[in-house]
């Protein structure tokens, strides 16, 4: 099925004279559009499982201390798409605390990272946990989405203001995969970690170009951003596993010209919104 959808998603994009490629491919899906293309190894995703999360924070201690830090003078809601639709004031607090973990990255604004118009994908998310003070200010929120059939959702967006609680995104976390109305065997992603080598089952053979800009980025690239410290913070939650995240691209483009699209990917802002004057 997916192969025949790619196939006529390509045709259409070669109507318009442009060219595809695949970002943030996981397998088995990497696998199947591979025929043919170019398979790149990006990073990897933390994945957590709600069947197993009680045992893991059972047995570890740091992340019960942090839990119980996070959950001080905090309140922990779960809200759905309907309720953020019917409250501008809700939508607005929501946006703003994005906005301010948005403004804490050295980076340029990245679109691709996070998009500060939430209302305007709010059908994309399953639930939305936010995490609230005792002034009713939204401190910090986890967006998730179920990201195709089966039982399987990513965080869209973890976000939280620089005045949070230490420990408030281990406790939105505590609380998504205990509260959060997800099946009992669902898998939750926390997204792409660039560059990150915590895979354990998959020997990544990139083209020798890939190989170069890879070690680069990992030397001198938290320069821009702070790769390595997401990654060591995301190992901190205890995930069931890492699994390897990829870029499936047309042979035929150049890496070259692949490295600077991934270069606009990410830091293009064009679908970056600081405060909406406005809400529909």
């Amino acid at each position: 099925m997916l192969p025949d959808a790619a196939a006529e998603f390509e045709s259409q994009m070669t109507a318009q004279g442009m060219r595809c490629t695949y970002f943030g491919c996981e397998n088995p899906h990497a696998e199947q559009l591979a025929a043919g293309r170019c398979r790149i190894l990006i990073g990897s995703q933390p994945i957590l499982t709600v069947r197993d999360w009680r045992q893991i924070k059972a047995q570890s201690s740091g992340l019960r201390a942090q839990i119980k830090r996070g959950r001080r003078r905090i309140a922990i809601v779960t809200l759905d798409a309907a309720l953020i639709r019917s409250d501008a004031t809700l939508r607005m607090q929501l946006d703003d605390c994005l906005c301010a973990w948005l403004q804490t990255r050295r980076a340029p604004q990245m679109g691709f990272a996070a998009d500060g118009r939430m209302a305007a994908h709010l059908e994309y998310f399953h639930r939305v946990s936010a995490a609230v003070d005792a002034a009713r200010q939204i401190q910090a929120l986890i967006c998730v989405s179920q990201i195709r059939s089966g039982q399987r959702f990513i965080a869209e967006h973890i976000a939280r203001r620089p005045t949070a609680p230490n420990g408030v995104v281990e406790a939105l976390v505590d609380h998504l995969m205990l509260e959060g109305h997800l099946p009992p065997d669902a898998h939750v992603s926390l997204g792409l970690t660039a560059l990150s080598e915590r895979y354990l089952s998959y020997v990544p053979r990139n083209p020798l170009s890939f190989q170069i800009a890879r070690y680069v980025a990992r030397r001198w690239g938290n320069w821009f951003y702070n790769f390595a410290g997401l990654e060591q913070f995301r190992h901190r939650l205890c995930p069931t596993r890492w699994e390897p995240v990829f870029i499936v691209s047309d042979r035929r483009i150049a890496a070259p010209e692949l490295a600077f699209g991934l270069v606009r990917l990410f830091f293009h802002s064009g679908t970056y919104v600081r405060r909406p004057k406005s809400w529909q």
